[in-house]
């Protein structure tokens, strides 16, 4: 298991909202906003790329990015974050319509990590079951809707103080490539102006393509 950098409380700028949020009024949320992947669509077509791994490698280099979105909490209840996160997703089985849930090593770099999310998936892609493989405890969480274009969702999860970890669900795009994406986060660690950062960071990149 990763090491978890221990968060100096006394200096933290967000210690009060922490204790608040983690304490006294315990509280998750989530934001969804269109995201536009025209760019990133025809990139993937010319590329012969797919989107929905493509997708778990963009909004892991982003959650990567944005400390807020790394942490958790150790077994002396310290607040600290990861170094590297890497993300736990669903792999849908149309046979009979179950997903399961596995997870690929996070790289930085976007083919390297298309990589290893595209294999992990060929390697599970008929074997069924709610958990495959072994998922790490430095993870968040991914999934896909794409059978709807949506316009807000919210995962109705018993609320844990331990439980800091974004989850991240996007649905089907529509003609002219909005594509409707949620984040949920654990109000303890991450405000609207986190969550906002970490959609637009998403969207920045998409657009590089």
């Amino acid at each position: 298991m990763q090491k978890l950098n221990i968060i100096n409380m006394k200096t933290y700028a967000r210690c009060d909202h922490y204790e608040h949020y983690a304490n006294s009024d315990h509280c998750t949320y989530s934001i969804t906003a269109d995201i536009n992947i025209k760019n990133l669509y025809t990139y993937l077509s010319k590329s012969k790329l797919s989107l929905y791994p493509a997708l778990i490698c963009i909004v892991s280099l982003a959650v990567n990015n944005n400390e807020e979105f790394k942490m958790a909490i150790n077994e002396n209840k310290e607040l600290g974050y990861y170094d590297i996160i890497h993300p736990s997703y669903c792999i849908f089985h149309s046979d009979d319509k179950t997903f399961s849930c596995c997870s690929s090593k996070f790289d930085k770099n976007f083919l390297a990590m298309y990589k290893n999310v595209k294999g992990d998936m060929e390697k599970h892609k008929d074997t069924k079951g709610f958990i495959l493989g072994e998922i790490p405890e430095n993870c968040f969480h991914l999934s896909c809707t794409p059978w709807l274009k949506y316009s807000a969702l919210n995962m109705n999860v018993p609320y844990s103080a331990n439980f800091l970890a974004p989850i991240i669900t996007w649905g089907k795009f529509d003609n002219d490539y909005n594509l409707p994406f949620t984040v949920q986060i654990n109000h303890a660690v991450a405000d609207g102006y986190h969550t906002c950062k970490l959609i637009n960071d998403i969207q920045s990149m998409i657009y590089k393509f």
